[in-house]
């Protein structure tokens, strides 16, 4: 995600860690990394930060293996302005209780788009208002 110009990528949830790119030396420096809530264990992968107000708004994902059956279930992860992991939503899917991953996230007005495979093999579009999004989010305590 950028903030001021800057490049920046959430390299991981548990530990919370944000690392910021930069393109004269091609380095990466961790700038935030913090112990979070339990919740935000196994969490990965996902969407880029959009900005809303007051942070960022990025879609990750979480693993579940049942009776040798693999899926995915994604979470609203809000990260504030000091870049710290402050809110999480409950878990959802897009389509169905399987193989789903959330590639891509980008404002649309007041919408959120979100780009998603299903089952490794088909790419989906998911839409919802921002408002919806934020509405969802709980505070991490």
């Amino acid at each position: 995600f950028v903030r001021d110009d800057d490049l920046y990528f959430v390299y991981a949830c548990s530990p919370f860690t944000v690392l910021q790119f930069d393109p004269a030396g091609g380095t990466v420096t961790a700038v935030e990394r913090s112990v979070t809530a339990d919740v935000l264990d196994g969490l990965r992968g996902g969407s880029q930060g959009v900005p809303v107000p007051g942070g960022y708004v990025f879609v990750v994902h979480e693993a579940h293996d049942r009776a040798g059956r693999r899926s995915y279930s994604h979470r609203f992860l809000f990260v504030n302005a000091e870049l710290q992991a402050a809110g999480i939503s409950p878990p959802f899917s897009f389509a169905h209780d399987g193989i789903e991953f959330c590639a891509g996230a980008a404002r649309l007005g007041d919408d959120l788009v979100m780009s998603f495979g299903l089952n490794d093999r088909v790419a989906a579009i998911a839409m919802t208002s921002m408002a919806d999004v934020l509405s969802m989010i709980e505070p991490l305590c």
